[in-house]
C-alpha cells in the first residue's frame, strides 16, 4: 500500500502495524508511517486582557440599555397621560365653545327682540316729560297775562328820560334769556328728550308806553 506526500509528492509504502506479531520488547522501536504534529501555541495572557476588557464594555452596554429602557417606559407613560389630558381638555374647549356660540345665539335673538319691541317705561317718561312741559309753560303764560295796569304806571316814568338819550347813545343788545331745563331731564334712561324752551324777556313797547298813559287819565 502507498502513499504520497503532502510536500514532495513523492510516494512510499504505508504498512499497516501488527503489534500482536511482534514481540512486546520491540514495541518502542516501531514508529507509525504517518505521526501527529504538535503547533506551539503563543501565551493566552494578551487574550485573556482583551476579553476581559470587551466583557466590561458588555456589562456597561447592557447597563446603558437598561437605563434607556426605563427612561423611555417613563417618558411613554408621560407621554400618554399627556396626550388624555389633551384629548380632556379639547373635549372641554369644545363643550365651551358650544356654550358660548348658544349665549351668542341668545344674544342675537333679545337684541334683535329689544329693537323691535318699544319699552313702556320710555313711553311712560315721554309722556310724563310732555306733560310737565305742558304744565310749565302754562304756568309762565299766566303771570304775564294777569298783568295789573298799576304795575305798568312805573314804565312811563322810566322810559321819558330814556327817550331823550337814545338819539344819543346807541342801543345795547338785550341780554340772552337762559335756558329753562326741567329737572326730569336729568334722566340719562329717556331715549328722546323733550325741546328746550326759551324764556323770552318782554320788551316795553311804545304801544305799552301809551296805553298805560291813557288808563291814567282815564283813572
Amino acid at each position: 500500500m502507498k502513499a504520497a506526500c503532502p510536500t514532495c509528492r513523492s510516494k512510499f509504502y504505508v504498512v499497516s502495524q501488527n503489534l500482536a506479531l511482534v514481540p512486546p520488547k520491540y514495541h518502542d522501536f516501531l514508529l507509525p508511517s504517518v505521526r501527529k504534529l504538535f503547533i506551539d501555541i503563543p501565551s493566552q495572557s494578551r487574550l485573556k486582557k482583551d476579553v476581559a476588557i470587551l466583557n466590561g464594555r458588555v456589562k456597561s452596554l447592557q447597563k446603558d440599555k437598561d437605563l434607556l429602557m426605563e427612561k423611555c417606559e417613563a417618558y411613554m407613560a408621560s407621554a400618554d397621560k399627556h396626550a388624555q389630558g389633551e384629548k380632556e381638555a379639547r373635549m372641554r374647549a369644545g363643550e365651551a365653545q358650544r356654550q358660548l356660540e348658544e349665549l351668542q345665539k341668545k344674544y342675537t335673538l333679545m337684541k334683535k327682540k329689544y329693537r323691535t319691541e318699544p319699552r313702556d317705561d320710555c313711553v311712560n317718561a315721554s309722556n310724563a316729560s310732555t306733560s310737565m312741559m305742558s304744565v310749565a309753560s302754562t304756568s309762565r303764560q299766566k303771570p304775564e297775562s294777569a298783568e295789573a295796569p298799576s304795575q305798568r304806571l312805573p314804565a312811563r316814568n322810566f322810559l321819558e328820560p330814556l327817550k331823550s338819550s337814545t338819539s344819543s347813545r346807541p342801543k345795547r343788545p338785550l341780554p340772552k334769556s337762559r335756558l329753562w331745563l326741567p329737572s326730569h331731564l336729568a334722566d340719562n334712561n329717556m331715549l328722546d328728550p323733550p325741546p328746550i324752551f326759551r324764556k323770552k324777556l318782554r320788551t316795553i313797547r311804545r304801544t305799552d308806553v301809551h296805553m298805560s298813559g291813557s288808563d291814567t287819565e282815564h283813572s
